[in-house]
């Protein structure tokens, strides 16, 4: 039977023969059971179209998942988790957190969840414009002869 306590149990065996009144003790020993449970992302970031990222789970437990936003689902896939973002049209970015837990043992993981707005895309310096793509978050710079004022 496994060890399910984070402590190691001993146990004893006695060996009596009564005929010539001998007795053996074996002690037996189980390690402690080592409860695991991470998370290989504690953070994600989703563009304004939204989408799918995998988060590998490494556990030996049992685990339940909850989310603390709408805009969020969370499947349990092979090796882990998938976590959706909704597409958002809002101003300013957006954040929520995915929690991986195991009650019996005390054990959990946060994913913490970012989704950009429409002003996270558009960054206003002196003399150019600066507009991030969603699909590469590369850069496009306007040029002027005449400066912007």
């Amino acid at each position: 039977m496994p060890n399910e306590e984070e402590q190691s149990r001993i146990a004893e065996i006695n060996i009596t023969n009564a005929k010539y009144s001998r007795t053996q003790t074996l002690k037996v020993t189980q390690a402690a059971f080592v409860p695991v449970l991470t998370v290989e992302s504690t953070n994600l970031q989703f563009s304004i179209e939204g989408g799918a990222k995998s988060v590998v789970i490494t556990s030996n437990l049992d685990y339940q998942v909850t989310k603390t936003a709408d805009w969020l689902t969370v499947e349990k896939s092979g090796s882990g988790i998938t976590i959706s973002a909704s597409a958002y049209t809002g101003d300013s970015q957006r954040a929520a957190s995915v929690v991986v837990s195991n009650e019996k043992y005390s054990r959990s993981q946060t994913v913490n969840v970012i989704q950009f707005g429409i002003r996270d895309l558009i960054t206003f310096e002196p003399n150019r414009v600066l507009v991030y793509t969603t699909s590469d978050n590369s850069v496009i710079t306007p040029y002027s002869t005449s400066s912007f004022g």
